[in-house]
């Protein structure tokens, strides 16, 4: 290593840092103009090593007066900073739903990334700067016209939601300044009328079909069954609980110090859900809204629900028991299996088509218990608030969304207008 130089006028100061993993070297020289000699090496081994040589080899230089600055580059040779990569559609959508993490629940934004998986397919790498209103009409195009992986043209619903995704990713990019605007704001979707499905499903039960339904559950062996581990007795308990208008994930996040034997309620307060993982993780979070905890008194509508969680508890008690070591139920969840695991929504589901078909009735999803009981309730004359109140969502909802248009109901209302026009008493 060359000898240290002795420090002249012509060297002001010297120093090696360490910075952002480099060992930086600066040297001020004393000249006209002034200038710093400066250099960086990278702190692996050697990189001290050679900055120590460097700037000893560097100081002899001016102290000899043979030290010859780097010539400056002009400005007009320097080079451009490189440009940002312009923000996708699917890097976009991606932002989009990471910020959501902790606003909403995870299988909200598991619901968002399915919603969003054609837009996603349609725009792909496409820059969102570029995208326009034309580009989202032609998206809503296809979701009309092109089949889905299943062979089948995308369902009203399905393109609703999609539109309604697609919409909020815009509105997230245009917070975060990569849009001026949103060009999905004006886009609207199709009349429901315009798209030719294939013939619906039974949208609910009548109130027969939901009769015989509770009606298997009371008879059919196999759903008290305890020796089959796939449910431990948990499905005639559980799927009565639906049938008073639970919901899925309150059913199955419903623990035992919700459930009063003594004024025989059900406090809905919770909600367990899958988390979108890929291993069927799930999670029990508040309920899904305020409107959602409320009070139910299950025998009210269906005699006897109290009696069979009172059954399913005792028959816990024995399960946890012989399997003390294996017992997985910390929450004290009401709907378990024998080792004390909750069941999976997806097995939930699965059981209840196959109920279904046992029992001889229509299969309709398990959501569309709650349209059932909001139907039969708005036919006998319930208030919407009461109805509302019992179902656990608004009012608004409530006849939005869960009173179904009927034939029936047309005639009934046509003939009521008429007599108070035209058949008042007396006239």
């Amino acid at each position: 290593m060359p000898r240290k130089p002795d420090l002249n006028d012509r060297t002001r100061y010297h120093h090696i840092r360490e910075v952002r993993g480099k060992y930086r070297v600066v040297i001020e020289v004393r000249a006209e103009p002034r200038r710093q000699a400066q250099r960086s090496f990278p702190t692996t081994s050697g990189g001290l090593k050679e900055a120590v040589e460097w700037r000893d080899i560097t100081l002899g230089q001016v102290a000899s007066g043979t030290y010859a600055p780097p010539e400056a580059v002009p400005r007009s040779r320097q080079a451009e900073p490189p440009e940002a990569a312009p923000v996708t559609f699917d890097l976009l959508a991606d932002r989009f739903l990471a910020s959501k993490l902790g606003e909403i629940r995870p299988n909200s934004i598991d619901g968002y990334r399915r919603a969003l998986a054609r837009a996603r397919r349609h725009f792909a790498d496409t820059p969102v700067e570029g995208i326009t209103a034309d580009d989202v009409i032609a998206l809503r195009t296809a979701m009309l016209s092109e089949p889905t992986r299943t062979g089948r043209v995308a369902s009203h619903r399905t393109i609703v939601y999609t539109l309604l995704a697609v919409r909020l990713v815009f509105e997230y990019g245009v917070r975060a300044g990569h849009l001026a605007s949103n060009p999905a704001a004006g886009v609207k979707p199709p009349r429901k009328s315009s798209i030719k499905t294939r013939t619906p499903a039974p949208v609910t039960w009548t109130a027969d079909e939901l009769r015989r339904f509770i009606g298997y559950l009371g008879e059919e062996p196999d759903v008290t069954d305890r020796h089959d581990p796939r449910h431990g007795g948990w499905v005639k308990p559980a799927f009565l609980l639906s049938a008073c208008g639970l919901r899925r994930g309150e059913v199955l996040g419903l623990c035992w110090d919700a459930v009063d034997f003594e004024q025989g309620t059900v406090c809905v307060e919770a909600s367990r859900t899958r988390t979108g993982g890929s291993n069927g993780e799930t999670d029990r979070d508040d309920a899904k809204s305020g409107n959602s905890r409320r009070s139910v008194h299950p025998d009210d509508l269906h005699p006897g629900v109290m009696d069979a969680l009172r059954d399913l508890r005792e028959a816990q008690a024995k399960d946890r028991a012989e399997h003390a070591s294996c017992w997985d139920s910390p929450d004290g969840l009401v709907v378990v299996n024998v080792f004390g695991a909750g069941v999976d929504p997806e097995t939930y589901r699965t059981r209840f088509r196959r109920l279904c078909k046992r029992a001889g009735v229509p299969e309709i999803g398990l959501h569309r218990i709650r349209h059932t009981l909001a139907n039969l309730m708005h036919d006998n004359a319930v208030p919407p608030k009461r109805a509302a109140d019992l179902l656990g969502h608004s009012v608004e909802v409530h006849l939005a969304r869960y009173i179904t248009n009927t034939e029936s109901g047309t005639l009934e209302a046509g003939r009521a207008v008429g007599q108070a026009l035209w058949h008042q008493d007396g006239e």
